[in-house]
């Protein structure tokens, strides 16, 4: 039987130099972390003194504020790792919520839904969509269902879903997952379109940019 695990977050800091900064814009640097902020730039500091810097030096300020911008974007992804007891097997989780609602008539209402990516020694490697609530996904546990999916700018592509075997109606697991996780992997936007039971279908936004994986074990460091 698949369970929905709860994501908790995870957080860490990007401590860098100017060097290593200007080399993160070719694509050296770090994952983001979820909750670091872009720093102020130096010459929105020094705006106050009235001091003109050489050219040379306001160059490399800017680009070093663009590089300590693109380390420290923030991802929308949260993570979660559990471990069974009893054999000590670890299960690592990745969520990320979507920006919008799905607009569910009663006697549901409005609800948000978490994409997750998880790996389970129970049940292996998993990409689903659970609603944060109440809802009815138009897809059985015995039958698969179409819904579309779009990564990025791509075109959107119609993919195979299938209902949880505890046949819970609010989840869907798609089918076919490295695919779909490279998409995600490589995409800042996910699309989610989906059939709901008296209310056709509808779009899921998720922002998919910054994903870590497999999430990083704070206690095995």
């Amino acid at each position: 039987m698949k369970e929905d695990l709860g994501p908790a977050g995870l957080a860490g800091s990007v401590g860098v130099s100017a060097a290593v900064l200007l080399m993160t814009l070719s694509g050296c640097g770090e994952p983001p972390s979820p909750n670091s902020q872009p720093n102020q730039s130096a010459a929105a500091n020094n705006s106050s003194d009235n001091v003109q810097e050489p050219a040379n030096s306001q160059t490399a300020n800017a680009a070093t504020n663009l590089a300590s911008a693109a380390v420290s974007a923030p991802s929308n992804w949260s993570y979660s790792i559990d471990k069974d007891e009893m054999t000590d097997k670890k299960t690592y989780e990745a969520c990320t919520t979507s920006i919008n609602q799905v607009n569910l008539s009663a006697p549901y209402q409005p609800v948000d839904a978490r994409l997750c990516i998880r790996q389970s020694p129970k049940f292996g490697f998993d990409v689903f969509v659970a609603l944060n609530g109440d809802g009815q996904f138009m897809c059985q546990s015995y039958e698969s269902c179409r819904i579309s999916v779009r990564f990025g700018d791509s075109p959107a592509k119609h993919w195979s879903a299938i209902g949880p075997s505890d046949n819970s109606t609010n989840v869907i697991f798609l089918q076919n997952q490295r695919r779909v996780f490279a998409g995600i992997k490589g995409a800042p936007t996910t699309l989610v379109e989906a059939t709901f039971f008296d209310n056709g279908d509808q779009t899921m936004r998720f922002e998919t940019a910054g994903l870590v994986w497999p999430p990083r074990d704070q206690n095995s460091q």
